[in-house]
């Protein structure tokens, strides 16, 4: 199929449909319309609360948007989100999450309120979490919230999955894509997703089952070279939920998920007398996770929580020469993560709703490579902490929200970390809602077992990348300040200012003592003082029947606070703009761009990256109450980087994709 065969099909498709129906169809028929973002109910609070209500500033992905944007991956998901980077993770396919300048290692990552484990030991990789169960995903920017962690000195991103509805429910969701010219072979389609839920809810019973399969053949963004950038091979996502109510106000849930990854790529090896001999990089990846939740449902003054996770997590990497009889290099990583949670809710006189918990939190991580060489010995960490927060409504209008975390780790000692949040709103009639949100949270993130103890040898490319069991623990203080405008008639205009300062912050630096002309040897360390600090704008609103823009700029200044230079991969100016359009015959198109300014690649800043901006194009149409389509086009202009590790533009070029939905129910 030539270069642009699938996106012909797709306008055309678009065009029959505008052409076939005459009348318009109003919003409300058409396809995953968001009509009211700042009603929906967020938790970001561990209380129900509505979306412009809470005094910490939360923005919210809806399942409805997830649907509208075709959304496989986390990493789906979050692509139009301002203020959110996503970047690739060093030395494995996948990316991490980037928030108000910090990397991936200090955003907390949760599913229902447990974490995440990184797949690297430090970033977790969000292109492993399927969101076919996902109701909505909660963002937390900033160290402003003491119910979710001081580690999360950049933020916190929870995903909520969706619970199961009363009676029978059935979803089935089949897509393929093509990177065209770059499929590495002739299968059409290159990438296949499949995903199916099932879901019931009778008397006291409720029980949902998804499953997703997401197999690619790969892409290669040249000819010239063997190496293959687009891996090659499956990931599964297997998850359930099973709930009892054991009385009225008393419930039981039981959340497995299982993972399951099987990917290759091709990398070029020059050998010189010989000339390139390839390499196999295969990762095998399982991770098995359960959790429990006893909790009461919402009845009278108080509530409680108990909760109880368990993660199992492994991983084999190996690099093969293809042209030998043996494996050159393979590691073993296992790491396990048990968590313990108890958290009591309790209404106090009338202006006051307090929230206690406690959290102990258990990890071990062992990493051997060749069978044989003992990189991490089994090495663990064990912490507890401990959160109280009390939502004060001081007035009609204001709320204060203290709150305090104590951290306890067994290695570090204690550490007590203060916040404050508040929040001023005024209500109009005919203009509105009008908010003014402030925040100062203490950050506080102890060395993870990794930065401690890991050996990354790369030898055979030139570099190593050592632990340094003498790192000091990292703290931030964070300042959030922001205000809305909720409009009368639907959608707002938003604006967020926010500085971190950060002391020791853990980053891994070439250490030239240790190196030789022939071996680069990188160990982790703590850099003195580092800041972040930036602007957010965001806007959206309806603009006329059927028409609805969404549009956010961001501002960021990273520095390294000793050189004052800009730390790598952080571009100033960020722009993210969606157009969707209601279109006849419940269809709809959307829209969406982004732009990111040229971003400094060392840490001399001498060089630089360009700019870049992306198009992607959604579409979507409702057949009747069971079947619906979609397609879309992401990377429109085939904005593309140039493999020479000096670019950190858009690794993936333009996809062309297209689907199809079937959804059953039954009272």
């Amino acid at each position: 199929m030539k270069k642009y065969q699938w996106f012909a099909i797709v306008l055309a498709a678009v065009s029959s449909n505008v052409l076939a129906e005459v009348e318009s169809t109003d919003s409300s028929e058409g396809y995953a319309v968001i009509t009211r973002l700042e009603d929906v109910v967020v938790t970001s609070s561990r209380q129900p609360r509505y979306l412009k209500e809470v005094p910490v500033r939360t923005e919210v992905v809806t399942r409805a948007e997830l649907e509208q944007n075709h959304a496989v991956t986390l990493e789906d998901a979050l692509r139009y989100v301002p203020g959110v980077m996503l970047r690739e993770i060093h030395g494995k396919p996948g990316s991490g999450i980037w928030l108000q300048g910090f990397d991936s290692n200090r955003v907390l990552v949760l599913i229902d309120g447990n974490p995440v484990s990184a797949s690297t030991g430090s970033s977790v990789d969000i292109t492993q979490i399927a969101v076919g169960d996902v109701e909505r995903i909660e963002i937390i920017k900033g160290a402003a919230s003491a119910l979710y962690g001081t580690s999360a000195m950049g933020g916190v991103v929870n995903i909520i999955t969706r619970e199961p509805q009363e009676g029978v429910h059935a979803d089935i969701d089949l897509s393929g894509g093509s990177w065209q010219e770059q499929n590495l072979g002739d299968d059409l389609p290159a990438r296949k997703v499949g995903k199916v839920a099932l879901s019931a809810k009778r008397d006291q019973w409720a029980g949902e089952l998804n499953v997703q399969l997401d197999d690619s053949s790969g892409w290669k963004a040249t000819d010239e070279r063997e190496e293959t950038q687009g891996a090659k091979g499956v990931r599964q996502t297997v998850s359930a939920k099973l709930q009892y109510e054991l009385t009225p106000n008393l419930q039981l849930s039981l959340m497995p998920r299982y993972y399951h990854e099987d990917l290759l790529n091709v990398l070029d090896n020059y050998v010189p007398g010989v000339g390139n001999l390839p390499k196999d990089k295969v990762e095998l990846t399982d991770t098995y996770h359960l959790a429990a939740v006893l909790a009461t449902k919402g009845q009278g003054d108080s509530d409680w929580k108990i909760r109880l996770m368990g993660e199992d997590y492994r991983n084999e990497s190996r690099q093969d020469v293809q042209a030998t009889t043996y494996i050159d290099q393979k590691r073993d990583t296992h790491i396990q993560n048990y968590e313990a949670a108890v958290q009591y809710d309790r209404s106090w006189r009338e202006n006051h709703h307090l929230t206690f918990g406690v959290e102990v939190k258990r990890q071990s991580m062992d990493v051997v490579q060749d069978d044989s060489l003992q990189e991490v010995d089994n090495k663990n960490a064990v912490s507890d902490e401990w959160f109280l927060q009390d939502s004060w409504f001081a007035t009609e209008n204001l709320e204060l929200l203290p709150g305090i975390r104590i951290h306890h780790d067994a290695d570090f000692g204690t550490h007590i970390s203060p916040m404050l949040s508040a929040l001023q709103s005024w209500e109009f009639t005919r203009l509105g809602r009008f908010n003014l949100r402030a925040s100062i949270g203490n950050g506080y993130r102890v060395p993870n077992l990794k930065e401690r103890y890991y050996v990354f040898d790369h030898s055979h490319l030139g570099y190593m990348v050592l632990g340094n069991a003498d790192l000091k623990p990292e703290s931030s203080i964070s300042y959030q300040f922001g205000g809305e405008w909720y409009f009368s008639d639907q959608g707002s205009l938003q604006f967020h200012l926010y500085y971190n300062d950060a002391k020791d912050l853990i980053e891994s630096a070439l250490s030239p003592a240790d190196s030789t002309d022939e071996l680069a040897i990188y160990r982790y360390k703590n850099f003195e003082r580092v800041s972040t600090r930036g602007a957010e704008l965001a806007f959206n609103r309806e603009l006329m029947p059927g028409v609805r823009l969404n549009a956010g700029y961001t501002w960021l200044k990273a520095l390294d606070g000793i050189t004052g230079k800009e730390m790598v991969k952080r571009p100033q100016h960020e722009v993210k703009i969606g157009l969707d359009l209601q279109l006849p015959a419940a269809a709809q198109i959307g829209v969406r761009w982004r732009y990111e300014s040229e971003q400094y690649l060392d840490e001399d800043n001498l060089t630089t990256s360009p700019a870049f901006d992306v198009w992607d194009v959604k579409f979507n149409q409702k057949l009747n109450d069971r079947w619906a389509w979609y397609a879309g086009v992401d990377n429109v202009t085939d904005i593309q980087r140039r493999f020479d590790g000096n670019d950190f533009r858009p690794e993936e070029g333009r996809y062309l994709y297209a689907g199809i939905r079937w959804h059953y129910a039954a009272p």
